[in-house]
């Protein structure tokens, strides 16, 4: 008698559903519902008070270990929440760099917005307050590691260890799980607009979470013709799409995220970073004429194919 393979009675493995299959298209119909959820329910923590933000006991509660890094107008510090016991990762803006309300406002907005992105791959938020002084500041999962900047920098100086350590197959990894994260973002009506290695961690366990949500903003947000407090054209020469080099508030939209996303692929596939100029209108002219260098040939991308 034939003996029963177990493996013919179990259930076989729904289909894995595609939440966005419009990703490459101009207009995503599928989650205008949710777009319309997340936004609304982003603009109501926006008319929270002063008064119900405020957090007396900020002074005591944090206790500063170490300074992580300075960046625009944030600094990052590493610091130790006396309530959970635990280390936590706390950005603030120096008293000093304030400019205006607009900046407060703008580094609220950057913690909300981050705050409502609930995805493996990008960094959570637990508290955000203000002090009794006025200042803002929010905290986050503290990430051990290193950026990708760094690695593939090794990688095009041709670091052994670095080399064995990260295969072309895992780079691509980590570059599907960023574009999950930005595909997630996208079905939220976000975008993000700053997608560089430099604002992409891998921790010392493998984890991948993209960074600095400081330049993100609203579809419907970028497409509005009165001012906005907030910084939402902007980004690094090299990777930041012609109408962000043109300062095209308007013309803003998925397509600007992906660009910034071959990008970066294009960096981890030659080693070489994107060609760029200093100037962000030469920046743009060198990407609308297309006159590149074709990139060296490496060992990195041809034995892997």
């Amino acid at each position: 008698m034939k003996k029963s393979d177990p493996s013919d009675n179990q259930t076989p493995p729904p289909n894995r559903e595609i939440l966005n299959p419009n990703l490459f298209s101009e207009e995503i119909s599928f989650s205008d519902t949710e777009q319309i959820l997340f936004q609304e329910d982003l603009h109501q923590t926006q008319t929270t008070s002063t008064e119900a933000l405020t957090d007396s006991t900020a002074d005591t509660r944090y206790i500063p270990l170490k300074k992580i890094r300075d960046g625009g107008m944030k600094t990052i510090w590493e610091v130790k929440d006396t309530r959970t016991q635990r280390t936590l990762a706390m950005a603030l803006i120096q008293p000093e760099r304030i400019a205006s309300q607009d900046d407060i406002e703008s580094f609220l907005h950057e913690a909300r917005l981050t705050a409502h992105l609930q995805h493996p791959h990008i960094l959570p938020i637990y508290d955000i307050a203000l002090e009794k002084n006025g200042n803002p500041y929010f905290t986050m999962k503290l990430l051990r590691g290193e950026t990708l900047e760094a690695i593939l920098h090794r990688l095009q100086h041709h670091d052994l260890e670095t080399e064995k350590k990260y295969s072309l197959t895992y780079l691509l990894d980590i570059f599907l799980n960023l574009c999950d994260a930005v595909d997630y973002a996208h079905t939220k009506g976000a975008l993000h607009l700053d997608i560089k290695p430099a604002n992409v961690m891998i921790g010392d366990f493998g984890e991948v979470h993209l960074l600095d949500w400081g330049l993100a903003t609203l579809l419907t947000e970028s497409h509005q013709n009165d001012s906005t407090p907030r910084k939402v054209v902007g980004g690094t020469p090299g990777y930041m799409a012609p109408e962000q080099a043109l300062g095209n508030k308007e013309d803003l939209h998925f397509h600007t995220d992906i660009y910034m996303l071959c990008a970066l692929l294009y960096q981890i596939l030659t080693r070489t970073p994107p060609p760029h100029r200093r100037n962000h209108r030469s920046h743009h002219a060198t990407q609308h004429t297309r006159h590149y260098h074709p990139p060296r040939t490496t060992s990195h991308a041809t034995s892997h194919t």
